[in-house]
């Protein structure tokens, strides 16, 4: 059971992808017709990308795992800071004293 989890935890990132450009190719060309072949060939073309950056380039990889590592924690302040700033405010009164039920939309159904 566990050579199965290895199996599909290693392909989830590349059928996801693979995915999303399908996805993306659909959306923005009205005349694509898809096949199962194509999310299958561009699976093994990421797989064969990341294969040859890890064989031939990884005195690279040091500078691109350091640089990704930046920009999440970058990007991260700069939503916190963007989300923050730009929010709608409520009242401490509101927030802490006031009890609202129905105004998200969902029913409760107890």
């Amino acid at each position: 059971m566990t050579i199965f989890a290895w199996v599909t935890g290693g392909a989830t990132g590349p059928a996801t992808i693979a995915n999303v450009i399908i996805g993306l190719a659909i959306f923005n060309y009205d005349d694509y017709v898809p096949q199962r072949w194509h999310t299958t060939l561009i699976m093994w073309a990421l797989i064969l990308v990341a294969f040859i950056f890890n064989l031939w380039f990884r005195k690279l990889l040091n500078a691109f795992e350091l640089i990704g590592g930046l920009c999440h924690f970058l990007f991260f302040v700069v939503a916190i800071v963007t989300l923050s700033v730009l929010a709608k405010r409520s009242t401490p009164q509101f927030v802490f004293q006031d009890f609202t039920q129905g105004l998200s939309g969902w029913a409760l159904d107890c």
